[in-house]
């Protein structure tokens, strides 16, 4: 991955797509680049974006890299989210709740143990 605009934009999708910092040893043994490549990309990616006052920054936190939103916009981004529709619980969602609350910590099996029941896909909404 010699290419300084194909390291960059495969950077940024894989920021894109990962839900926690990577850190740029990680993405290196990835892309099979040298570290240091690697963490001069992502800081000039970071470097363009602030230039460019974009809505979204690339930021180093916890040992890695990620994306957030500009904090400019911190307020029209927290009234988008207070609008939307949010979904009622179902009886078994509450009930997985109520065992987590009680019982915390407890694992995918105490849940299913104390409902009497496979409680996986319950698990997987409320986690979603």
């Amino acid at each position: 991955m010699t290419d300084d605009r194909s390291l960059s934009g495969v950077l940024e999708a894989l920021l894109f797509v990962s839900d926690e910092p990577v850190s740029a040893v990680r993405l290196s043994k990835l892309l099979e680049a040298s570290p240091g490549t690697v963490e001069a990309a992502l800081a000039n990616l970071a470097e363009e974006y602030r230039e460019a006052d974009r809505g979204f920054q690339l930021r180093e936190v916890a040992g890695g890299w990620r994306f957030y939103t500009h904090p400019a916009h911190h307020d029209v981004i927290e009234r988008y989210v207070l609008s939307w529709d949010t979904r009622r619980l179902s009886q078994a969602a509450l009930e997985a709740m109520a065992v987590v609350a009680y019982h915390q910590p407890v694992a995918r099996q105490g849940i299913n143990a104390v409902r009497g029941v496979n409680s996986e896909g319950v698990n997987a909404s409320l986690v979603e």
